[in-house]
């Protein structure tokens, strides 16, 4: 992809480094990440950080549909839908190969940094802190520039496809279902909406609050040797939820919203005859390092010995259904 394509679509705000984004932006960046678990990051005046929903939604396209299944290493999961279709449902471990995402999302990234601005110091998925220290900590932490923030790097990616009644995820917790040992244990979710979210097509919904570890919801703790938890490492058990108010992230095409690891969050089936398209990216603190490529190859490995011993093949095919091998998606 060449620079003038890479560059399509954003903004001339003329505003050309994260350094230049003002301290009151960033202290109510922080302030409302610490009070709420969650905050949208595509404020009009950081619009220059973000592609369009065109782009994203032609990124997507190249990623899901025009490159080389044989060739890449790009890993595909495909879900049979309600109506007993096979699709194509979620891809994973694609930033590396695209020049758009990897632009945009990447490790170093402006993304990355802004992340790392917003979310540390003072980060509620490690810890949790009264909303008056929140705010007080975020204040004055709003005397740091870019210059001095240290970028948070990319721990895993995932492109939810979400079909026309394609499956939502169960109410769950990113930190627990995220967690491979010896690996990082804290991390933020930024989602990037691609299409409009509505209720209809199976929106997120989270539990707004200053979510930290020690103040978690009760959430399922599953030892075995499925790496992937048989899909429920994470998940918050259904009495529980049940109590919980959800909220709707509703949002255009476009949107980025960044989350702490301990929020609540959901979503329901998509109800639609269009797709509901979103790209989760996980990100982990600079101090545990670059881990992508580490997590990736933990979980294949992982994966194929898990597959080898319920005498499913040796090698984890991309292509293969994996109901029975599903994840709780983020």
């Amino acid at each position: 992809m060449d620079e003038e394509s890479l560059s399509e679509g954003l903004s001339s705000s003329g505003i050309k480094s994260i350094d230049e984004i003002d301290k009151e932006t960033i202290a109510d960046l922080r302030a409302e990440y610490q009070t709420n678990g969650i905050v949208r990051l595509d404020l009009d005046s950081i619009k220059h950080l973000f592609p369009t929903a065109s782009s994203l939604r032609r990124w997507t396209e190249e990623v899901a549909y025009e490159s080389d299944l044989k060739k890449d290493d790009v890993l595909r999961t495909f879900e049979t839908t309600a109506a007993g279709l096979r699709k194509l449902t979620r891809l994973e471990h694609f930033v590396h190969s695209h020049d758009g995402w990897r632009s945009f999302c990447d490790s170093g990234s402006p993304l990355s940094c802004l992340v790392g601005l917003v979310c540390n110091p003072g980060d509620s998925s490690s810890s949790t802190t009264s909303t008056a220290t929140a705010t007080a900590t975020t204040t004055t932490a709003a005397t740091t520039t870019a210059a001095t923030s240290v970028p948070y790097p990319l721990y895993k990616e995932k492109l939810n496809l979400k079909p026309p009644l394609g499956s939502g995820f169960a109410p769950h917790l990113d930190a627990p279902s995220l967690k491979v040992v010896g690996l990082s244990s804290s991390f933020v979710t930024v989602m990037v909406a691609i299409d409009d979210m509505t209720i209809p097509n199976g929106c997120l919904r989270v539990v707004r609050g200053n979510w930290g570890e020690s103040s978690a919801v009760e959430c399922e703790e599953v030892n075995g040797s499925n790496p992937d938890g048989d899909g429920r490492r994470g998940a918050i058990p259904q009495n529980i939820a049940d109590e919980l108010q959800w909220d709707p992230i509703t949002c255009k095409g476009g949107s980025v919203y960044v989350f702490n690891g301990w929020i609540p969050h959901r979503s329901a089936a998509n109800n639609t005859s269009f797709s509901r398209r979103a790209i989760f990216l996980t990100y982990n603190p600079a101090e545990d390092g670059e881990l992508r490529e580490l997590y990736y190859d933990r979980m294949k490995s992982m994966r194929d010995e898990y597959k080898r011993n319920r005498g499913g093949g040796a090698a984890a095919d991309a292509l293969e259904e994996e109901d029975w091998l599903s994840t709780v998606p983020s």
